[in-house]
């Protein structure tokens, strides 16, 4: 469709070789291919988004380019939970008649999505580079808890393929989205993606190599009625405490809700997010939080200074 051929320019393939030697000593070699999406047209270097698990232990990364154009890459950064991975290409590596066809991919991730908003697969949905689908969004407000940030989720009537990777497009052209797998979340019928809005500040650290600040919790957003039960008004509640994360050798527990931090309310985990986003490693945080003890409620202070994530 001319939708997907307008995104097409923005597309590549991205092939991971892995080598090994098998019980007779012979040397072997394993290709995935997969698709990326270039979101990033710098004067020295090309950036692609990917997904992490096909070529975080590759040997060797090479990226096809329009008109079948090849040449190979390396991994340039990644985040390990949310399996999102950059690749960079050398632009010296491209002739100039590549590079001219090369474009950056328009997304949007302000574009709102409702129940039946129709939207488009491209990339590798059925688990073969060049593929597409199509579809409606049939639920949108699914979320995902992960360490110090939420996904936002999203459930379409398509079915995507067993390795099904690639991206999520508007009608209108834009990406909305990428294909995320998470068995945890639902009805493997259905092909559900992450919406971009939820990853565009971490994807734009990772193509810029920003320092990344974290605190090491998986939390949730809290209910009317569950802020009720507590006594209190606003705050979140921490599913799981990474160990030897900074929380965690601060003493902050699974089960604790966190109130405030630095005298900031949190009422949702954006907050939470917005936050460390706008703190330096090693620097001190008073965070409040609330423990019930033998049903007895408590306010404890902690101190706490975030740490640098690196991967």
């Amino acid at each position: 469709s001319k939708i997907v051929n307008q995104a097409s320019d923005s597309l590549v393939t991205v092939t991971s070789k892995k080598e090994g030697v098998n019980w007779y000593d012979s040397p072997y070699q394993i290709e995935t291919r997969d698709s990326g999406l270039v979101i990033k047209k710098g004067i020295k270097k090309i950036m692609i988004l990917v997904s992490l698990e096909h070529v975080q232990d590759a040997d060797s990364i090479e990226v096809g380019f329009p008109n079948s154009y090849i040449t190979e890459g390396s991994l340039a950064n990644y985040d390990e939970e949310r399996n999102l991975a950059i690749v960079s290409v050398p632009v010296d590596n491209i002739p100039q008649y590549i590079l001219d066809r090369i474009v950056e991919a328009n997304m949007n991730a302000s574009f709102e999505v409702d129940n039946g908003t129709p939207i488009l697969a491209v990339g590798s949905p059925n688990g073969v580079p060049n593929s597409m689908d199509y579809g409606i969004v049939t639920n949108c407000s699914q979320e995902i808890s992960t360490c110090d940030m939420n996904l936002e989720i999203a459930y379409s009537n398509m079915r995507f393929g067993k390795n099904a990777s690639g991206f999520i497009l508007n009608v209108g052209g834009e990406v909305i989205g990428m294909i995320y797998k998470d068995t945890s979340i639902g009805n493997d019928n259905y092909g559900t993606y992450v919406q971009l809005s939820s990853i565009e500040n971490l994807v734009e650290k990772l193509v810029n190599k920003d320092e990344r600040t974290y605190l090491g919790v998986i939390a949730e957003n809290m209910t009317a009625r569950e802020l009720e039960d507590a006594g209190i008004t606003s705050g979140i509640y921490i599913k799981e405490v990474l160990t030897d994360s900074p929380a965690y050798d601060a003493g902050i527990q699974s089960g604790d809700i966190i109130l405030s931090i630095n005298e900031i309310g949190i009422s949702n985990v954006n907050g939470l997010v917005d936050i460390l986003e706008h703190s330096e490693p090693k620097n001190e945080n008073v965070i409040v939080i609330k423990r019930f003890l033998a049903d007895e409620p408590k306010e404890l202070e902690y101190t706490v200074s975030f740490g640098k994530k690196t991967h």
